[in-house]
């Protein structure tokens, strides 16, 4: 079961955590090398509290998603790593878009995350 803090009650606010990462990184792109090296460690703190926030948002999100779209993002993800074909006939077509388009804007994501991760490893 999912163990959320926050409860969705419809369309989604901005995060804090994620609005305070932000604007935090917006500053550090005017900041000098000394005012980084002094810095850094709030900013991997900052940036670890927004990700965690979005992983638990969308833990939270994705818990609540009816049976059919848990089925067909799963069948997205076992078709990935398995190169297997999706039982077509189990999943409604246009639930399977809507999950194939889910997965694309998660692989998307994580991709930017894995690049923002690569970004700070080069800045230390």
């Amino acid at each position: 079961m999912c163990r959320a803090t926050r409860v969705w009650k419809g369309p989604l606010e901005k995060l804090p955590e994620v609005e305070t990462a932000k604007a935090l990184m917006t500053e550090a792109v005017s900041w000098s090398v000394m005012r980084w090296l002094h810095e850094k460690k709030r900013v991997r703190k900052t940036a670890d509290q927004a990700n965690a926030a979005l992983d638990q948002l969308s833990q939270m999100l994705r818990h609540a998603w009816p049976n059919a779209a848990k089925a067909a993002y799963e069948a997205l993800a076992t078709q990935a790593t398995r190169c297997t074909k999706i039982p077509h006939t189990f999943i409604d077509s246009e639930v399977l878009l809507i999950a194939k388009k889910v997965r694309d804007a998660d692989d998307e994501a994580y991709r930017a995350r894995m690049d923002a991760e690569e970004t700070f490893d080069e800045a230390e």
